[in-house]
């Protein structure tokens, strides 16, 4: 099943001389995953199409003890009320797995309940097994310590700011160890099993990101790592978790010599096509550093950058989720750049989840001190966009007055969901093709009642 190809079972009769496929509603009931990929679309098992605009939760369990956070009414009010369908949901390898051959049931039921929790309240998640600088002892969180010998990390002496110290001997030296041991490998793969397996039965789990921002370390770091070396990691990585949980989507990131442009782009294997959405995060230096200078307002240039990395994904029409991106909240025009980036990401079917959710003044964090949405926020994201559809949608948000206008087809008997973040939002169709309207829990759902085009007009008057 894990590696039965979805797309194949609703279009290859097309090739056959059969009819057109939109002459003949797919037979959805053959799809073998709770979730897939058709292009650039992410689709349930019903066939509708979902748009995930994400938050990171977040930043704080790095270095909390217990790696484990609680989340209130309050917070989770906030999530809806600007406009989140999804929820990158942080976990760590040292976390479940700390003292080797053993696993912390403790921490793998605290995650349980963080996850039904946010699930419970209407958020798809994504599983993310997240590292920074390898891990222990060089960051709380990560690997655990038994996974690099002692003897690499010895001397080690931390500078800022803190990802340059990727570069350090000691961080190189015990990636250059975890890509040059299969064994390693498949301790690293126990751990996602036992995650996968405790988190499967949740049906609002899209699916998971299997290691947050890989790095090459200093052995390996050649264009060909993200081809030769990462995929069939990743390959590996993708066949472990399907023993255990084999319907799925996984999100796959570059490593960070392909953020960087060095490293070719890695394809997608045909046995996983149908599952795999490209993952990078995106980090423009002017926003990223506090020195940086903040966004021109050059678009083009922008837009150029951003397409450095993911042009040949996006060029191959394929599921793109920009799982981190962000910047420093006060650095100049960054509104701006939150609403040509989002703009860009809207008129291309890219999905994206901000880093991301901690409440403090300054920095990338969403909140402030007092755990209120930012203000640079409030212009982009509570707005009235879909968050499931019947079938692909044209979205065309404006920025400046709030209106959403959207256009996809509407199949009779299936449902919607467009969101509301305001109490004032809502939406009017051109045609009377809707029908058992309800606006509940910051959404309008509603069913279409007729085959037949739609066009939406969507605002939140004040």
């Amino acid at each position: 099943m894990a590696k039965r190809c979805a797309t194949c079972l609703i279009f290859c009769f097309a090739f056959l001389a059969c009819p057109p496929a939109e002459e003949e509603a797919p037979a959805f009931e053959t799809i073998p995953y709770k979730y897939w990929v058709s292009g650039p679309e992410i689709k349930n098992q019903a066939g509708d199409t979902l748009y995930l605009r994400g938050m990171n939760v977040e930043n704080t369990m790095k270095d909390i003890e217990g790696y484990l956070i609680e989340i209130s009414d309050e917070e989770i009010t906030t999530l809806k009320a600007s406009g989140i369908t999804m929820i990158r949901l942080l976990t760590f390898w040292t976390a479940i797995n700390p003292e080797e051959g053993k696993i912390d049931h403790e921490y793998i039921d605290g995650y349980l309940a963080l996850l039904k929790r946010l699930t419970d309240a209407g958020f798809w998640v994504v599983v993310d097994m997240h590292q920074d600088l390898w891990g222990q002892p060089f960051r709380s969180h990560g690997a655990p310590p038994w996974a690099c010998p002692e003897e690499l990390q010895e001397g080690y002496e931390t500078i800022s700011p803190w990802w340059a110290n990727y570069a350090s001997e000691q961080v190189s030296a015990c990636f250059d160890h975890f890509w040059d041991t299969p064994q390693l490998h498949e301790k690293f793969f126990d751990a996602w099993r036992v995650m996968a397996e405790q988190t499967c039965d949740n049906d609002m789990v899209l699916g998971f990101d299997v290691i947050n921002e890989p790095y090459t370390g200093q052995i390996h770091m050649t264009e060909d790592f993200d081809i030769e070396y990462l995929m069939p990691f990743y390959e590996k990585a993708m066949a472990a978790i399907d023993e255990v949980c084999d319907d799925r989507l996984y999100f796959l990131e570059p490593s960070s010599l392909r953020v960087l442009g060095i490293a070719e782009a890695f394809d997608i294997p045909k046995a996983y096509e149908d599952r795999i959405v490209y993952s990078g995060h995106f980090y423009p230096r002017y926003v990223h550093e506090p020195e940086g200078g903040g966004y021109d307002g050059d678009k083009e240039a922008l837009i150029e950058l951003f397409r450095k990395q993911f042009g040949p994904h996006i060029d191959a029409d394929r599921a793109i989720w920009v799982g981190e991106y962000g910047g420093y909240t006060e650095s100049p025009n960054y509104e701006l750049y939150l609403k040509d980036l989002h703009g860009y990401w809207e008129e291309n079917k890219i999905h994206h989840a901000y880093w991301d959710y901690r409440a403090a003044d300054g920095y990338f964090n969403f909140r402030n001190a007092a755990k209120e949405r930012k203000p640079v926020f409030d212009s982009v994201f509570p707005l009235p966009l879909p968050r499931r559809l019947p079938g692909g949608a044209t979205v065309t948000p404006d920025y400046e007055t709030g209106q959403v206008d959207v256009s996809f087809k509407c199949t009779a008997g299936q449902t919607g969901e467009v969101l509301m973040p305001y109490e004032t939002c809502g939406c009017v169709a051109a045609d009377d093709i809707f029908d058992n309207i309800t606006k509940e829990d910051y959404l309008m759902i509603f069913e279409c009642m007729a085959d037949g085009q739609v066009d939406l007009d969507c605002n939140c008057e004040e």
